[in-house]
């Protein structure tokens, strides 16, 4: 269970996962030794699952973004499919959704030709799989992994 302190911690360090224990002690109102035993605790318990770098996608060569929608026929291919997918680099997420299709991905790609390949070359053939309807993005407006805390 988390308290009040705990969520301006998780806040404080969605902001920047870099903070010192001493820069989020100020901001909390806690002792050093405090913070540094909620943010272990927090560690875990597996409610902070990681720190990592948010890389632009531009800058690193993947300026395509995509979504795409995936039906799969049920049964056991329905499971396997998170999994097998999971396993292809260009996934940045997997959704199981519902609605018409079953799954939502979304994609990073070098360029439409890759994202093309993508699809047809790796996701398609997947078993279970029947169709799939994709999104472009055109322009990302708000991309951030911080949760209303």
């Amino acid at each position: 269970m988390i308290d009040d302190l705990d969520r301006k911690l998780l806040a404080a360090l969605q902001v920047d996962g870099r903070q010192t224990n001493a820069e989020l002690s100020a901001h909390v109102g806690l002792s050093v030794s405090a913070v540094n035993e909620r943010v272990r605790r927090l560690r875990r318990d597996g409610v902070i699952k990681s720190i990592r770098a948010i890389v632009d996608p531009e800058a690193v060569g993947v300026p395509v973004t995509a979504f795409i929608q995936v039906l799969v026929l049920g049964g056991p291919e329905d499971i396997a499919f998170g999994d097998l997918v999971a396993d292809l680099p260009a996934v940045e997420e997997i959704h199981r959704i519902g609605g018409e299709y079953g799954f939502l991905l979304k994609v990073r790609a070098r360029s439409l030709a890759d994202l093309s390949h993508l699809i047809s070359g790796s996701v398609m053939p997947l078993p279970g799989v029947s169709r799939c309807n994709t999104v472009l993005s055109f322009r990302t407006v708000k991309d951030g992994p911080n949760l209303p805390i």
